[in-house]
């Protein structure tokens, strides 16, 4: 055992050192393994936006699309951050944590480059779905803005909540049952509270959205905090 530690010792210190990459490098490789397949599934919800606020608002049922449009791009919304769930809680779905904490690249800029992939995918849609129904209705700007941004932005809040708190296993059961609830929420307050939905209460979306985004940056930055502290190796990239 003794000439075993010696022997690792020396081939410790002979190691060959490793150039270590840019974090813009390590962010275009992360795309095969998480770019490919989230993207396919947000290009999925592309069509069905095209379906949904293109044709959905034609000459046939353009009495219906001013009614309903507000719940529809807020359930769209919501529907859109839920294409993040099978990828963001991965790792503990498969049990690989302790794997990836062996890495040269440490957690905290992994779970930020999943972040990151999902959300420019993300925001892909979001602009997809607003230039669609600004072409196609006569809807203010801003109206279109936060009946997108509100629900999408409390459905991450609740989903960075759960990552942060909950145990691993039940992660993506949990977040997908927060979206579903808040979608089922929506439509309880369309037809209980229409007035919520309304022009004069566009005010209050627009402070809960900055509120909403005051709670993501201080949920992602505590989660890549807990990420970060199980970080074992201080060579870390």
């Amino acid at each position: 055992m003794t000439q075993t530690m010696q022997a690792t010792r020396i081939a410790y210190q002979n190691r060959r050192q490793r150039k270590r990459i840019r974090y813009s490098n390590f962010l275009l490789r992360q795309t095969r393994f998480i770019g490919a397949p989230v993207w396919l599934l947000q290009g999925s919800l592309m069509l069905c936006a095209c379906w949904l606020f293109g044709f959905a608002i034609t000459d046939n049922i353009s009495g219906l699309a001013p009614r309903h449009l507000p719940v529809l791009l807020g359930c769209f919304a919501v529907f859109i951050s839920m294409t993040s769930i099978p990828f963001i809680g991965r790792s503990a779905q498969y049990k690989m944590p302790e794997i990836e904490m062996t890495t040269r690249i440490s957690l905290s800029k992994l779970l930020l480059a999943r972040f990151i992939i999902i959300g420019i995918g993300n925001l892909l849609l979001l602009t997809v779905s607003f230039i669609l129904v600004k072409i196609g209705t006569e809807f203010g700007t801003g109206n279109i803005a936060i009946y997108l941004l509100l629900p999408y932005l409390i459905a991450c809040c609740g989903c960075l909540f759960i990552q942060i708190y909950v145990r691993d296993r039940h992660q993506g059961f949990a977040c997908t049952t927060f979206c579903f609830f808040l979608v089922t929420l929506l439509f309880v307050l369309y037809k209980v509270a229409p007035v919520i939905y309304e022009q004069a209460s566009a005010g209050v979306w627009g402070m809960l959205c900055m509120v909403c985004v005051v709670i993501l940056v201080t949920e992602l930055y505590h989660l890549l905090n807990k990420a970060a502290s199980l970080d074992l190796s201080p060579n870390r990239i």
